[in-house]
């Protein structure tokens, strides 16, 4: 799995009004406390290869996200 690790470490340390920012500037929801939006705009722009749904997660119950 690759990883941006420069985007994640800069949505890791952004402040509130940053990532709301980033979160308009990619039509994604503004709304929650920062470590939610954090979370959201790590899954939308840093995780886009991994399914974090209940589903895919039940689906692939030993492939460990480290892979």
């Amino acid at each position: 799995m690759d990883v941006d690790r420069e985007l994640l470490e800069r949505l890791y340390q952004s402040r509130l009004e940053d990532l709301r920012g980033i979160a308009e500037q990619h039509d994604l929801s503004k709304s929650g406390n920062v470590e939610q939006l954090r979370a959201r705009l790590i899954a939308a722009l840093v995780l886009t290869d991994v399914d974090l749904s209940l589903e895919g997660l039940r689906a692939n119950p030993e492939k460990g996200l480290s892979d």
